[in-house]
């Protein structure tokens, strides 16, 4: 349940049940946010393009994690995926790297 509501929107998460948020242990609560942010930006840069997800994965190699994009900026979903990138390696406390076509782009912290 923790997994979905970060998947859809982690604002929510205060409005899972307290029953529910105490069954797990900071760990668990860390996995689930992660995990959830991972299903958001998969789902992101596989709507950008159809084979968007056979065609880039992530990757680490101690830090940054990399997401690297093929194409443009734009058919790799553009500010969105930043900022979902972002939003996950900032649950992972990794530093992101996100190069499209093999050029760098700029991530900026909210």
């Amino acid at each position: 349940a923790v997994t979905a509501v970060h998947r859809h929107k982690a604002s929510a998460i205060a409005r899972l049940p307290s029953e529910v948020l105490a069954l797990l242990c900071e760990a668990d609560l860390a996995q689930a946010a992660w995990l959830g942010r991972a299903l958001r930006l998969a789902e992101t840069v596989s709507a950008a393009s159809p084979d968007g997800l056979r065609r880039t994965g992530l990757r680490r190699a101690d830090q940054p994690l990399t997401l690297p994009l093929p194409g443009s900026d734009a058919e790799a979903g553009g500010e969105q995926v930043r900022r979902r990138f972002r939003a996950l390696c900032d649950s992972l406390a990794l530093s992101p790297s996100l190069p499209v076509a093999g050029t760098p782009v700029p991530i900026q912290a909210d």
